[in-house]
């Protein structure tokens, strides 16, 4: 009989103190003092045994729980546990990662089935964030944005991007952008382009430019070298080597 009491007294001190509860504020939810409450924590005497579903109900917890015994209603199905340092073929950091599964293989794009799934993420990304999936980030990213399909960002990337196909982003890029696709930026880029498609930029645009298609800048471009599969069309153009058809829309000045 003590001995379950005590283990009633320890249960209800742990319980207590992990739900952040005062034993005066445990006390006031049941309808009894603090000193009776210090009582049971001290194995001193044990709760009325109608008061068991009420501090069940506090604690969210099975009344077998109190008295750290297992429900045999309840069939507990643990989830696998993976060390990420042995399981995962990447480092322990502060990347966001989305990864489609079959089985124990982590899918890639060439597998042909990621391209069914969009990593959806809605808030702003510190630390990068890395999926062979299409991705859709509703925020800015910082620490740069690598994703093996489609990719619309509402919001800016600070840290480069690597997409494997069509790349919209309705913010500044920093750190260059390698694309697969057709590029669509609303506001600049800085650090460099190359895509397989073509570019549309609402802003400046710095760094080497490189588009198999059309080029069209509402700002200027800044580079070294700028080429273009098509036409080069922008606002002011400063290169040392241009190749495609250019068309620079700035006004003479008078």
């Amino acid at each position: 009989m003590e001995a379950m009491q005590n283990i009633i007294a320890k249960r209800i001190q742990t319980l207590r103190r992990e739900h952040g509860l005062t034993q005066e504020e445990l006390a006031e939810q049941l309808g009894v003092t603090f000193q009776a409450v210090s009582k049971w924590e001290t194995g001193k005497a044990a709760p009325d045994i109608i008061l068991l579903p009420l501090l069940a109900d506090i604690f969210d917890c099975p009344i077998d729980d109190l008295f750290a015994r297992k429900s045999k209603l309840v069939t507990v199905v643990e989830e696998p546990h993976y060390d990420l340092c042995t399981e995962f073929p990447w480092a322990d950091d502060e990347v966001l990662r989305g990864v489609v599964c079959q089985g124990r293989k982590i899918l890639q794009k060439t597998d042909g089935l990621v391209d069914r799934f969009t990593f959806e993420v809605k808030g702003e990304i510190r630390g990068g964030v890395r999926t062979e999936c299409n991705l859709a980030v509703y925020g800015d990213v910082s620490g740069g944005t690598s994703a093996g399909n489609n990719t619309n960002v509402w919001g800016g990337i600070s840290g480069g991007v690597h997409c494997g196909d069509n790349l919209a982003v309705h913010g500044n890029i920093s750190g260059g952008v390698n694309c697969g696709g057709a590029l669509a930026v609303q506001n600049g880029i800085s650090g460099g382009v190359s895509t397989a498609g073509d570019i549309t930029c609402r802003g400046d645009i710095t760094g080497k430019v490189t588009a198999d298609g059309d080029i069209n800048v509402t700002g200027n471009i800044k580079a070294d070298k700028v080429t273009a599969g098509a036409d080069i069309t922008c606002h002011h153009l400063e290169c040392e080597k241009a190749v495609g058809n250019i068309r620079v829309d700035e006004e003479e000045e008078e």
